[in-house]
């Protein structure tokens, strides 16, 4: 039994979570079959970062849609099942207009399921939906064969709306294994020792930047400097989503006098991390302090401390999926009292968390990887 992944991949190009997690599922779905990516409306550069070179383009393939990719495959076809996998991520939707149009979208997916290919979604969040939204997602969840949400608040939103073909598929980010960087690393590898990485949103979603709601972040960090929570270590400033540049320059411009009173050292790499290079900065540090996700689960693969700090009100994702994995008492909230005291003790607690987070990804993916059998032999 031979089987096909037809992917697509994320609509959210700008967040390097999300190639994260493109990749991660790519690297999984390989395990079980061919993969051909649906990149008609992905940048190649986006696409080359995720592929490899056994994976076939679609848009390269010249044999134009999905369904006339599998007609032309004609008896030349060696699958015996074809799947559409559609991207990780999250999916929350208001409004009347949105809920007619995701079922408008989700026809084509109807339409290929008449034609014996299977749809999968997983390693996904969901929420909020208002009522006709709701309504819409629990029709759509009929098409699927798999709708594996990553998180316990996202599974228990779904039972509540009735959504069909419900699993628990934990966030692909856990079976991601970093790669070394196959070229020349522009930064100063030196300054990346023993460094607490800071990356940090202005947001609680979407991509306008909120210097208010960054400024409790900025006075907490001001706080940690002045209580000396740093002290022999370097501080560096990074983002890894391109929206989130302006706090990055904002936090370095309120942090690097009082730093210089300090004596600490503090840079500021002003360009997007991709994977490759995240993965060699986050591997050398000794921290990472962010309200992304992904920034943290990352660091967490590369065997460094994630420390999040975060607003708990607005942060629900990272709120519950480490919550699901027993990681809950690594969250700070930035309105708690003596925080100082708290990343101390997290930091004296380093290496034992780190081991954690590893315990995590190996349980996660053998969760994941059991998930796919599942749908497999259906």
């Amino acid at each position: 039994m031979k089987n096909l992944f037809i992917f697509e991949p994320a609509g959210q190009i700008e967040n390097t979570g999300d190639l994260l997690i493109n990749k991660a599922a790519l690297d999984m779905y390989r395990r079980y079959g061919d993969i051909v990516i649906n990149d008609t409306y992905t940048p190649s550069w986006f696409v080359e970062q995720i592929s490899n070179e056994n994976d076939v383009r679609l848009k390269e393939s010249n044999k134009g849609g999905v369904l006339k990719y599998i007609k032309k495959s004609g008896n030349k076809n060696p699958y015996t099942n074809v799947y559409y996998v559609l991207p990780p991520g999250h999916i929350t939707r208001k409004g009347l207009r949105s809920a007619a149009g995701s079922i408008v979208k989700a026809s084509r997916f109807f339409i290929y399921r008449m034609f014996g290919i299977n749809i999968i979604r997983a390693g996904f969040s969901i929420g909020p939906f208002d009522t006709c939204n709701a309504i819409s997602e629990k029709i759509i969840s009929n098409i699927y064969c798999a709708y594996g949400v990553r998180d316990k608040q996202s599974q228990q939103l779904a039972e509540n709306i009735g959504i069909k073909n419900l699993r628990y598929s934990p966030d692909y980010a856990w079976t991601y294994q970093p790669n070394e960087s196959k070229k020349p690393f522009r930064f100063d590898i030196e300054s990346l020792e023993n460094a607490v990485v800071i990356s940090f949103r202005a947001n609680v979603n979407g991509t306008e930047h909120d210097s208010n709601y960054l400024g409790i972040f900025q006075k907490q960090l001001n706080e940690l400097i002045s209580f000396d929570v740093f002290r022999g270590q370097k501080i560096i400033l990074t983002y890894q989503v391109l929206y989130d540049r302006q706090a990055c320059c904002e936090i370095y411009e309120s942090l690097k006098d009082k730093c210089a009173e300090k004596g600490i050292n503090i840079s500021f790499i002003d360009e997007k991390l991709l994977l490759e290079d995240a993965n060699l900065v986050y591997k050398k540090a000794y921290c990472i302090i962010s309200n992304r996700l992904h920034v943290l689960l990352l660091a967490g693969k590369n065997k460094t401390l994630p420390i999040p700090l975060i607003i708990k009100r607005d942060n629900k994702k990272i709120i519950g999926i480490l919550n699901d994995n027993g990681l809950a008492h690594t969250i700070i909230d930035i309105h708690d009292e003596n925080i100082a005291q708290k990343i101390n003790i997290l930091f004296g607690k380093r290496h034992s968390i780190i081991e954690q987070y590893d315990k995590v990804s190996k349980s996660n993916t053998s969760l994941i990887t059991k998930e796919m059998q599942r749908i497999l032999n259906k």
